[in-house]
């Protein structure tokens, strides 16, 4: 009975440090919208992020945020084999009342990321 006990304590262990090692690399990620009529957005918001080899998928952040003139800080965990990230995509599904939004800029840590938006030569 004690050995069995042990097995079940060790057989535990192992699977608990198998789901923490899924649990990535976290990044704090900061949206700032912009201070303009109508900036705030009722979409569902996402961000994608690569490294040179492979890409996460969408990861929707949250919805009812995103409002004229807010910050909005995430933490993401992200899988350990996209780090370090060398891109991040940010959109939305243009889902509710009023999809449209301006976004100011975004940072990753304290680094901020350039914007250039997909439908022009602007950035």
């Amino acid at each position: 009975m004690f050995a069995l006990i042990i097995v079940i304590t060790v057989e535990y262990i192992r699977e608990k440090l198998y789901v923490f090692s899924f649990l990535g690399v976290p990044y704090n990620i900061t949206i700032y919208t912009g201070n303009k009529t109508n900036a705030g957005t009722d979409a569902r918001v996402y961000i994608v992020m690569h490294n040179n080899k492979s890409s996460s998928g969408q990861i929707f952040l949250g919805k009812g945020k995103f409002e004229q003139k807010s910050v909005d800080l995430f933490t993401i965990d992200g899988p350990d084999d996209l780090s370090p990230l060398t891109a991040l995509d940010i959109g939305h599904d243009n889902s509710g009342m009023a999809p449209g939004w301006y976004l100011d800029k975004v940072c990753l840590g304290e680094k901020q990321i350039r914007i250039k938006a997909i439908n022009s030569n602007e950035e």
